[in-house]
């Protein structure tokens, strides 16, 4: 199923989703429906022949609201924890790739 109507209708899917997934990673069962993959062929590079099938890769789509809630879940643990690294830029609120700029220059022009 495509992204957009799990966005249009989030207010109402999720609260449930989040239920269903978080229970199975609570449980260590995660549901058949969501292991499945849509896998589509990606040539690897552009300037390769299409028409050789080892010039391909596999490419696994897997459902987004599974991947959502496994995301929350693991970074929620990561913070709660204080497991990351003082210096760790991604996947943290308030820290991007422009505080970790703003940080080495001012380092560098303390110094």
């Amino acid at each position: 199923m495509p992204t957009t109507p799990w966005l249009d209708f989030s207010d109402v899917v999720l609260p449930s989703m989040t239920d269903i997934i978080y229970v199975s990673l609570v449980s260590g069962v995660f549901p058949t429906f969501y292991k499945s993959a849509i896998v589509k062929p990606l040539l690897k590079k552009s300037t390769l022949n299409p028409d050789d099938m080892k010039n391909y890769r596999a490419i696994s789509n897997l459902s987004f609201m599974s991947k959502k809630v496994v995301v929350y879940h693991i970074l929620l643990h990561l913070n709660r924890y204080k497991t990351f690294n003082d210096f760790q830029s991604s996947y943290r609120l308030g820290h991007s790739t422009e505080t970790a700029l703003l940080r080495v220059v001012n380092d560098l022009l303390s110094e």
